[in-house]
């Protein structure tokens, strides 16, 4: 195993994730001509131009979903909400009157407490570090002593750790327990580091909140496909005249070395899933859209295309049903970990990002989600007018 040198000055453990999710243009650039793209100045003149003609395309666009490509699908160009316009595109189901439950769906520690009050079944938090007071039953740890002895404690690992009100797994780790020296702590990627070290740089980077809650894994015909790694699931729900309408999912896929399914160095993926049955119906590699479909991830021998993800319909059920406690909300995006023992909600996004369009391929305002978007949008038009 890898062991961090826990003498090496300013160190950190925390940063790899958001390192990893940084965008290295001239690389992006430069792979874009590999692979029969125009060279870096018209590659500059095109993104300038969508500048100009006002489409709301930016650098990330561009290179994440392939507008470069010359034989990209027109349909999929003219269906296509850029980064830029997401926000709208959310904030246009809002129902401002209701009143909104932003600060408590953005803190974990109060989603979990709300969600489990009205018998959801949610990740389970242990201890937290900085922020306002938790429920009772979770550890609240108020110095850099009380983190490592909740770290070195046998009883609590293994872990997964993470910012109480950050998003994207940024600042996010998976502890798997103490290394054999009985000294460091091992990861689940098998780096060692020292406990005094990270709980120095949890209590410095992160004062606000810092969570440690309990390290799940997939059901494990699911884990064959996914690796290690927790793979979320990412439902996204509508509230309509119809009521709470499932609107997409997406399987995210981790890299073979990640502790997470967030940003990596290493190749991860996103699998689109019908909301029927829960079959994974394509799978894309992620941000490299100028490569072909994959059909395996992890388990070489067996395709992961048409695998249907276990405890389906609980999944989407528990994501309905949990909606309604949010009326304001017209768009909720919901983590949802697929276990052993069933469905947990791990989080809320009131801002879900773009996941659908990377993992489908096809545009957010395709035939057939633009229908139940417009309705969403008609609902919220007629509920803030209301009031």
């Amino acid at each position: 195993m890898a062991t961090i040198d826990s003498g090496k000055v300013g160190m950190k453990f925390l940063t790899s994730t958001a390192a990893a999710g940084k965008p290295d243009l001239n690389k992006m650039a430069t792979s874009v001509v590999q692979n029969g793209g125009p060279n870096p100045w018209v590659q500059l003149l095109q993104i300038a131009g969508h500048i100009v003609r006002g489409t709301g395309v930016g650098v990330g666009d561009y290179y994440g979903h392939g507008l470069w490509m010359r034989d990209l699908d027109p349909v999929f160009r003219k269906e296509y909400v850029p980064k830029s316009r997401k926000l709208a595109y959310n904030r246009a189901l809002r129902m401002q009157e209701l009143g909104l439950d932003k600060d408590l769906i953005e803190d974990k520690i109060r989603t979990e407490a709300f969600l489990r009050k009205h018998g959801f079944p949610t990740s389970r938090t242990l201890a937290t570090f900085g922020g306002s007071d938790p429920a009772p039953s979770i550890e609240k740890l108020n110095s850099v002593d009380d983190i490592v002895a909740f770290l070195t404690r046998p009883a609590n690992p293994p872990l997964f750790a993470k910012p109480r009100n950050g998003s994207l797994a940024v600042g996010s780790i998976a502890i798997q327990g103490m290394a054999s020296d009985g000294v460091n702590l091992v990861l689940t990627n098998g780096v060692e580091v020292p406990p005094r070290a990270l709980a120095e740089e949890i209590a410095s980077d992160w004062p606000a909140g810092y969570t440690f809650q309990e390290l799940y894994h997939s059901e494990a015909t699911l884990q064959r496909h996914t690796g290690k790694a927790m793979a979320s699931l990412r439902i996204v729900t509508l509230l309509t005249d119809r009521g709470v309408e499932p609107f997409y999912a997406v399987m995210k896929f981790p890299s073979a070395t990640a502790m997470h399914d967030g940003a990596s160095l290493n190749k991860r993926a996103k699998a689109h899933v019908n909301l029927q049955d829960g079959k994974i119906l394509r799978l894309r590699p992620h941000k490299r859209p100028h490569l072909g479909d994959l059909t395996h991830w992890q388990d070489k021998d067996n395709p992961v295309l048409g695998f249907a993800i276990p405890h389906w319909d609980q999944a989407i059920e528990i994501c309905t049903k949990a909606h309604e406690l949010f009326p304001a909300h017209g768009i909720l995006g919901w983590d949802v970990f697929i276990t052993e023992h069933g469905a947990l909600i791990n989080e809320i996004n009131a801002n879900p990002t773009d996941v659908y369009q990377m993992a489908s391929r096809s545009g957010l305002n395709n035939p057939d989600l633009k229908p139940i978007y417009d309705r969403a949008v008609a609902y919220a038009k007629s509920k803030n007018t209301a009031s």
